[in-house]
């Protein structure tokens, strides 16, 4: 599973929410380091969503993740 620390702004990703099974597009507008607890700030279509490392995350294409859960 990769970790907030392993993206970069700009990256498209798949995200999970946890206790969920829909996976989510989108794209990592701002990364925060903040105390040991780093999140990323994402866009989904025109909603910003705050994730952190409790979410499944994989870099991803456009059309097909690079890693899968």
């Amino acid at each position: 599973m990769m970790k907030i620390i392993d993206l970069n702004l700009d990256d498209y990703i798949w995200f999970i929410e946890p206790g969920t099974s829909i996976s989510y597009p989108a794209t990592v507008t701002n990364l925060v380091y903040n105390d040991d607890k780093p999140y990323a700030e994402v866009l989904v279509g025109q909603h910003e969503v705050r994730i952190d490392d409790s979410y499944d995350i994989a870099i991803g294409e456009r059309k097909n993740a690079k890693h899968t859960w």
